[in-house]
Parts: structure tokens; C-alpha cells; sequence
């Protein structure tokens, strides 16, 4: 049966017909039967054909019998975020036309879509993703389709539809808990603390056991993060155990020689302090994490705007030092295309300014109805609750009104 795939494979990348191949050999009939494999042929029919299509039929079974060990070692690369084996396995997989049979063609095509999501190629998955739908796939490969397609809705910011699609996988029969890390990921964007430290508890799990140490600390970051900062009120014995723990995260970074992991435990210890009005501290840190972080960046912003908030929070710089950082921001926000920074950088230039009118007609008319959307829950309700503040204090009581009916219509509500 393998063999007629194979013979089939050859001779269409050849552009031969049937006809051709058989041709002093045997009949139409017979290729076709051997293609389909459904008929019995002899050693001598399949040598004399390997040779017509300058192939050593031996070699090419051997290689068949190997590509799905390789394309699953490429999915667990990515998962292992080994971004060396990450390019090798695909260049591999690319050179190699046994993957377009149909026993690996559907499997290729979906951990393909997987590695277009880890490159931030999300039209080039969606396209593979939009194919699939179409096509009856296997059990393992229809739970793979499920993942990728919520990983995909979770990368766009379809955070509802992400979630019950990732919830429709079934454990028995996919062996990849990663989606538990995914399905905490969304979860912390629609501000559901306790089941996203669920979920990623339940990840953690399978990375212990696997000794995914990058996927441990992307889990340990995520249960640190839904832990309510704010009700340490001022704690410095809970304090200290937060910072003993992210300390430990940074060590397995260092230990790793990861700086990507090592930038974003860095900022969320930083945003720790910051809520302990530990100013100071926070500021270096967000230093210590932008200096791993490349400047025209998403993940630099993250930190930029940590440490301009930090420093004006602490009163740290002087006004002119912090709008030039500020607007810095802003150009990298303006430079890279990405709106949601450039809202925030300009809201904190109008704050520093002392543009009161100016920040909350803005906040209202630009800033809220884009965060209204997933996944900002958090932000949204930070700003709902600035706006609802400034409507008593300026006597606003009917806006007032209106904005508390939204906030209680929007802040989730968690359920196991």
C-alpha cells in the first residue's frame, strides 16, 4: 500500500501519466491497482518501476515510515519553543514530497498553521486553517485543528469563541495539555483569575512531567499574575514571598539563558512594586527588562509605559524627562502600528500636561470604545472606573449613572 502512494507521488511530481509509467511493464489497469493498492504485483513489476521513476523504492519506504516521527518532533519543538529545531524541522519538511501524501498531507498542513501562529503569520494559518474545515480529519489530527483554530480566535482577540473551542478538545485523545496554558491565557484576558490559575495549574502539570522548563515559567508567570496585588494592602510579608517567587523565576531564565522569559518576569515583578508604591524599584526593574527587549517592539511599550507611569506615580523625574520618554512611546507605538500604546501614550501625555478636559473627553470618545473590546477587560474597567470618578466629582451624576450600569453589565463574573 505504501508503495503505491509513493510510486503514485513520483509520478505525478514527474508529470507522467499512467500510461507512460506502465509502458513496457504492465497495464494501465494494473498501476492504477497498484497506486490504489488493491491488487498483488511482483518484486520485479516494482523494481522495474522504481527505476523509471529514478527512485530507490527501499530508501523511500524507510523515509515514509520516519516523516511522521519528524512532523510531531516539529510540533513538540514549538511547544518546547526550540526555535533552532523550530527552522530546521521545517526546512527539513519542506524538501521532503513524501509529506503531501495523504497519510501526513492533513498533519503537515495543521502544525504548518502552528508555526505560522509562533512567526505572527496569522493570515498564512488562517488561509491553512480555512482549508481544513473542509476536509475529514482523524481523530488526534480534529483535535489538533480544534487547538490551533483557538489558538488562532485567541491571537485575533475572539477570546469568547476561543475559549469554547478549546474547550470542545478532548483529553483522551489529545495529548498535548498545552491548550490548558492557552485556555488560562484567555481567561486572564476576560479577567477570570481563578479559572485561569486553573487552567494553567493544569498545564503546569504535564510541563513538570515533561521538563518543559520554558512552559513552567510561562505558567508560573501566568498564576503569579492572578493573584490580586492590590489586596496585599501593603503586606510586605506576602510581598516578599511574590518576590522570592518571581526571584526564582529569573534564576530558571538565567539558568535557561532565555531573555525573553527573563524581560517579562522583570516587568510583572516591576508591576508588583508599583502597586507596593515601591516606585523606585519598580522603575529599575522596568529598565532591567527593557534592555532585553528590542526598542520597536510591543513588548518594549509594555515596559516603557510601566516605567513612565512608575516615575510619575513616584515623582522619580523631572516634567520634561518624562514627556520625552513619553513621547517616545508614543513614536515606537506609531512607528510599529499598534493603536492600543498610542491611546496610552497619549492619555498619559495629556495627564502630565495637566489636560484635564482634554484626557477624559479622550478617554471617553476614543480610549473606552476601543478597550471595549477583547481582550481589554482589565484596562476597560480601570478606565471605567476613572471616568465614573470624574463624572461625581464634576457633578456629572446622570453620566455617572450610565457608566455604572456599564461597569456592572461588563465585570466578569468567574464559574467553574
Amino acid at each position: 500500500m505504501r508503495e503505491g502512494k509513493i510510486i503514485k507521488l513520483y509520478r505525478e511530481k514527474l508529470g507522467m501519466t499512467q500510461e507512460q509509467l506502465g509502458n513496457g511493464i504492465c497495464s494501465v489497469t494494473h498501476i492504477s491497482k497498484i497506486e490504489r493498492g488493491i491488487t498483488e504485483y511482483s518484486s520485479e513489476i516494482i523494481m522495474l518501476l522504481s527505476k523509471r521513476l529514478n527512485i530507490n523504492l527501499d530508501e523511500e519506504i524507510i523515509r515514509f515510515n520516519g516523516v511522521n516521527n519528524i512532523l510531531h518532533r516539529w510540533l513538540d519543538s514549538m511547544v518546547r519553543e526550540e526555535k533552532d529545531r523550530i527552522e530546521e524541522y521545517a526546512e527539513l519538511l519542506e524538501k521532503e514530497p513524501l509529506v503531501l501524501l495523504s497519510d501526513y498531507k492533513n498533519c503537515y498542513q495543521l502544525i504548518k498553521a502552528w508555526y505560522f501562529l509562533t512567526k505572527g503569520s496569522l493570515d498564512d494559518a488562517n488561509k491553512i486553517i480555512k482549508s481544513m474545515k473542509k476536509e475529514k480529519l482523524p481523530k488526534f489530527e480534529e483535535n489538533l485543528f480544534k487547538h490551533i483554530s483557538g489558538l488562532y480566535l485567541l491571537l485575533i482577540g475572539e477570546v469568547n469563541e476561543s475559549i469554547r473551542t478549546l474547550k470542545t478538545i478532548d483529553p483522551n485523545i489529545y495529548h498535548n495539555p498545552e491548550y490548558f496554558y492557552h485556555l488560562g491565557i484567555a481567561y486572564h484576558y476576560k479577567n477570570s483569575n481563578v479559572l485561569a490559575y486553573y487552567y494553567a495549574d493544569k498545564a503546569i502539570q504535564h510541563f513538570q512531567k515533561t521538563k518543559n522548563i520554558i512552559k513552567i515559567i510561562d505558567c508560573e508567570l501566568l498564576m503569579l499574575s492572578q493573584i490580586p496585588i492590590g489586596e496585599l494592602n501593603g503586606d510586605f510579608d506576602e510581598f516578599y514571598e511574590f518576590y522570592e517567587r518571581y526571584e526564582h523565576i529569573i534564576k530558571n531564565c538565567n539558568m535557561i539563558q532565555n531573555k525573553i522569559k527573563k524581560s517579562k518576569a522583570l516587568n510583572n515583578l516591576a508591576y508588583v512594586c508599583y502597586r507596593m508604591n515601591l516606585f523606585e524599584k519598580a522603575v529599575n526593574l522596568y529598565n532591567e527588562s527593557m534592555e532585553l527587549k528590542e526598542a520597536n517592539s510591543q513588548i518594549y511599550l509594555i515596559s516603557l509605559y510601566g516605567y513612565v507611569n512608575s516615575c510619575l506615580k513616584g515623582n522619580l523625574i523631572d516634567r520634561f524627562s518624562l514627556l520625552e520618554a513619553a513621547h517616545r512611546g508614543l513614536q515606537i507605538a506609531k512607528t510599529i502600528k499598534d493603536e492600543s500604546y498610542q491611546i496610552l501614550f497619549k492619555l498619559f501625555i495629556y495627564k502630565v500636561n495637566n489636560k484635564t478636559e482634554q484626557y477624559f473627553h479622550y478617554l471617553r470618545t476614543k480610549a473606552l470604545p476601543y478597550y471595549s473590546t477583547y481582550p481589554y477587560v482589565k484596562l476597560e474597567m480601570a478606565y471605567i472606573k476613572e471616568l465614573f470618578e470624574h463624572f461625581i466629582t464634576t457633578s456629572k451624576n446622570d453620566d455617572a449613572l450610565l457608566l455604572a450600569k456599564e461597569f456592572i453589565r461588563k465585570a466578569p463574573v468567574e464559574i467553574f
